[in-house]
């Protein structure tokens, strides 16, 4: 009687271990339909595409932070060399280099190497050019209406050398 039990026992435990290296042998391979196989594709193209995208915006993060460093950096360098102060006080002087010329009778001379004066004294958007060292040199001016509690002129100026802006600001 022991070795029946023995025998059903050993048995037993040979069945388990067979089932259950049976369980995780691989399943043979199932050949895939046309269209399973272009479902598959699609999806990996998918993959790889939401990763370029994702490549992609972060470059632009990137571009678009050092943009905006720079903008900071070249408005604190207007600031501080008053730049915007000083381009509309010669904007004003270039005016007057325009008056000036054109009056008859009295010796006024341009600035040295300054030629070729020319502008326009409109109160709205006054401008000035003129010639120095071969260079063409022009101030634009766009100025907003008063805008109520603020006491100083609000508008934009831009200084363009040989008709190309070199310099656009607010002020």
């Amino acid at each position: 009687m022991t070795q029946s039990v023995l025998l059903i026992l050993l048995t037993a435990v040979a069945t388990w271990l067979i089932m259950g290296a049976l369980k995780y042998v691989p399943r043979p391979f199932k050949a895939l339909s046309l269209e399973e196989k272009e479902a598959g594709r699609a999806k990996h193209i998918g993959t790889q595409i939401d990763g370029a995208r994702d490549r992609a915006s972060m470059a632009e993060v990137e571009r678009n932070k050092l943009a905006l460093a720079k903008a900071v950096k070249a408005a604190l360098w207007v600031t501080e060399t008053r730049l915007n102060v000083a381009v509309p006080e010669l904007l004003t002087i270039a005016q007057l280099w325009m008056g000036q010329s054109k009056l008859r009778g009295k010796k006024w001379k341009a600035p040295e190497g300054v030629s070729e004066i020319e502008g326009l004294d409109d109160p709205e958007s006054p401008w000035a050019g003129w010639n120095f060292n071969d260079q063409h040199w022009r101030i634009e001016a766009q100025w907003l209406p008063a805008i109520k509690g603020v006491d100083d002129d609000v508008g934009t100026c831009k200084v363009l050398v040989d008709h190309e802006v070199v310099l656009d600001m607010t002020i």
